[in-house]
């Protein structure tokens, strides 16, 4: 009797717990959407209370999918995220040239688990699955977001469905089982023939093809020539971030956050000159050959200052905006200060070097991150209007969602 509950239990195993090769459907390319070019965007729900099981039959739902399409340079890209307490950016646009390597990483994306944090998910596929710098001109963007459940802030995903269908990308909400909020996919989808539900996972199958066609039949929405900011009046504009303090996890997180902005500044008609100043203390480096006597190397290491966010705004207000470093002086001076914690010790220091900055018209921005700051230090630190010179987010998960009102704030005048 043991040995056929051991047994029974193995095949269990084997036919649920391990990921299983699906085959690929009969290639439709011709038949659905005639080679029609399109920028494909799957958007994958991969919080916990998926069991693991249907997580793989959402992505044989995506794989089957995809099979409808003619994937190549020049006609369909595909890209996919999953997402639940965060963003996952896992296949870009431009990865795969072909359908079969693109299936083959389809089948091999796993599972994070967490909570629905849909809000964050699709703010991050705003800004880094349909990025400006890959995505085609003139050829239609779609969005596929499945979840099997309603987000953690409705409203917060409602507003940025709402932000990413502004940018002319046509969503298509996919509902999977009894958890999902109709309202919510009604308030991310482009239009209510976009709106697709079924009763389970089991039922996704059923829908493909429907699901395909929609996707074919989605349009161009409204294309962006030139970005607006800079268009009428130059700028020169400095990022600080004092990355020795912040750490490399969120001077990275800082960095993507400015790749995304990027693409919104006109720097091709020269208006726009951005650059970045981080903490470098390499000027207080020791070499080997530098000290034989002990006493001289003690004292040298006793006298050893490092640069402080003070010092970075001093930098920045002597240098950065000169002629020879590339400043203008034609061009508004800009500079934006990330700040995540209280200004502690040196905060007199910076609160100077800001006044100063101020008296030589540059404008400071200030983006706060999380709960340790302090509201006066902020005040002190950035230009007035305060209301219009600094911006929050409460961690830096949410750093993309801060995009649009950041580039309202800073490009007002441009």
């Amino acid at each position: 009797m043991n040995f056929l509950l051991s047994l029974f239990a193995v095949f269990i195993y084997s036919c649920y717990a391990a990921p299983k090769y699906i085959k690929p459907t009969e290639s439709a390319d011709d038949g659905v959407c005639g080679g029609k070019p399109a920028e494909l965007f799957f958007l994958v729900d991969a919080s916990s209370s998926i069991w693991s099981v249907y997580f793989i039959k959402q992505l044989q739902f995506v794989r089957d999918v995809i099979d409808t399409f003619e994937v190549s340079p020049n006609k369909t890209r595909v890209g996919l995220a999953t997402f639940s307490n965060r963003y996952h950016h896992l296949i870009s646009l431009d990865t795969f040239d072909t359908k079969e390597n693109l299936q083959t990483a389809v089948y091999q994306v796993r599972q994070e688990g967490g909570d629905t944090y849909t809000h964050l998910a699709i703010a991050g596929m705003r800004t880094r699955g349909f990025d400006k710098r890959v995505v085609r001109q003139g050829v239609v963007q779609i969005a596929v977001v499945m979840t099997d459940g309603q987000s953690i802030n409705m409203k917060e995903t409602a507003e940025e469905a709402k932000k990413l269908k502004a940018e002319g990308v046509v969503v298509l909400s996919v509902g999977i089982g009894d958890k999902v909020n109709q309202q919510e996919l009604r308030s991310i989808a482009s239009a209510e023939k976009y709106v697709f539900q079924v009763a389970s996972f089991d039922l996704l199958d059923t829908m493909k093809k429907t699901l395909s066609f929609k996707v074919c039949e989605a349009e161009l929405g409204p294309q962006m020539d030139q970005p607006a900011c800079g268009a009428s009046n130059p700028a020169d504009i400095m990022f600080l971030m004092d990355s020795a303090a912040l750490g490399s996890e969120k001077t990275v997180t800082i960095h993507q956050f400015l790749s995304d902005l990027t693409p919104d500044f006109n720097m091709d008609s020269g208006n726009i000159r951005v650059g970045v100043e981080s903490r470098n203390c390499a000027e207080n480096d020791i070499r080997l050959a530098d000290y034989s006597d002990k006493s001289e190397l003690a004292k040298a290491l006793r006298n050893t200052g490092f640069p402080n966010l003070g010092h970075m705004i001093k930098k920045m207000r002597i240098h950065s905006f000169q002629e020879e470093n590339g400043g203008r002086d034609i061009a508004r001076h800009m500079a934006v200060i990330f700040v995540d914690n209280k200004l502690g010790e040196n905060a007199k220091e910076i609160f100077l070097e800001a006044h100063k900055a101020h008296k030589d018209d540059i404008e400071l921005f200030v983006i706060a991150i999380g709960d340790n700051v302090i509201d006066k230090e902020l005040q002190m630190l950035c230009s007035h209007p305060v209301d219009t010179h600094i911006l929050r987010v409460n961690s830096y998960d949410e750093l993309p969602m801060l995009k649009e009102d950041f580039m309202n704030k800073l490009c007002n005048g441009l």
